[in-house]
């Protein structure tokens, strides 16, 4: 690695998604619970369909610990101050004002008053969740895309940051129009295209924090049919290792086909970040070489990921 540039940091991403609730039915992958190093810990999972045969899958994990951050926010202008925090007790943890707020809460309202506007630790947000949100119900949820690597595999974890109820969603409306938005920093490895989809893809690595150290996962974007000639253009000039912020679509969708009335899915589901976009401000150029990642994948520690975090005391 050359040593005069900045260390590795992790790539970043967000998502967005209105669409109907699915499988909260299902009590023992909707919710469950558990303990881990004398921390109570809880999980929620469910299905938002954004059209008959399109979902994303949003979940959220929380683990009750002694103390909870909190941090300020200038009144004014609104502003986080990181250098300013607090630890307080868990029971006290929205007792504390003077300008104090969680750090890094849910914001939540799955009620119909627009007073009732909540923001929650994650541990508390579930519960939450747990209890308000119900089968068939309109939703508009943002949060953190985070692409990682399981069993040899890449695999995207849609958490949840916010999730408010939303005007119900008629799929069969000629109004209706499909809404899963995604944003993500990537360290740009090249194009290709592929035979079997039959699509051009951008190919980059993802880099996460994995135990105390980071790691990283080779991804494919596929690109948007009528933005390849002006994508593949653009990324025909960047470099190896650069590291820019693109946008698009999520698409995990499965064949279907209507019997009786009902839709059934007939065949192999697909899943897919479809780029429509990047925003050329964002670009770094050759950050990253190929024998960094070679060292991210031997384990070396870097400063950024030193710490156990609270993802690293769950289950999961």
């Amino acid at each position: 690695m050359n040593t005069n540039k900045s260390p590795p940091t992790p790539n970043y991403g967000s998502f967005e998604v209105r669409g109907i609730v699915t499988g909260t039915l299902n009590e023992q992958r909707f919710y469950s619970e558990g303990d881990k190093k004398n921390n109570p810990w809880r999980r929620i999972q469910f299905g938002v369909k954004v059209n008959h045969n399109a979902f994303v899958y949003a979940e959220l994990l929380g683990i009750k610990t002694p103390k909870v951050k909190l941090i300020y926010q200038d009144p004014f202008t609104k502003k986080i101050d990181k250098n300013q925090q607090l630890l307080v007790d868990f029971d006290d943890r929205y007792k504390v004002k003077n300008n104090y707020r969680i750090h890094m809460p849910v914001k939540l309202n799955l009620t119909a008053n627009k007073l009732e506007d909540k923001e929650l630790i994650p541990y508390d947000a579930i519960e939450y969740i747990k209890n308000n949100l119900k089968e068939g119900d309109s939703v508009l949820i943002s949060g953190s895309l985070q692409i990682v690597e399981y069993q040899g595999k890449p695999q995207e974890k849609y958490i949840i940051n916010g999730i408010y109820l939303t005007d119900k969603i008629d799929f069969d409306c000629k109004n209706y129009e499909q809404q899963a938005y995604f944003n993500q920093e990537i360290v740009f490895t090249g194009l290709k295209y592929d035979d079997y989809s039959k699509k051009h893809k951008i190919s980059s690595n993802i880099i996460y924090k994995k135990d105390n150290h980071l790691d990283y996962v080779p991804y494919d974007f596929a690109i948007k049919d009528e933005y390849v000639d002006e994508l593949t253009d653009y990324f025909n000039h960047v470099p190896y290792g650069s590291t820019i912020k693109i946008h698009g679509h999520v698409n995990i969708s499965a064949p279907m086909k209507q019997i009786e009335g009902r839709f059934v899915v007939c065949g192999a589901p697909v899943k897919e970040l479809i780029v429509t976009g990047g925003n050329a401000s964002s670009l770094v150029k050759s950050r990253y070489e190929e024998n960094d990642f070679i060292i991210m994948k031997q384990g070396s520690p870097f400063k950024e990921a030193e710490k156990e975090s609270v993802e690293e005391l769950l289950p999961f």
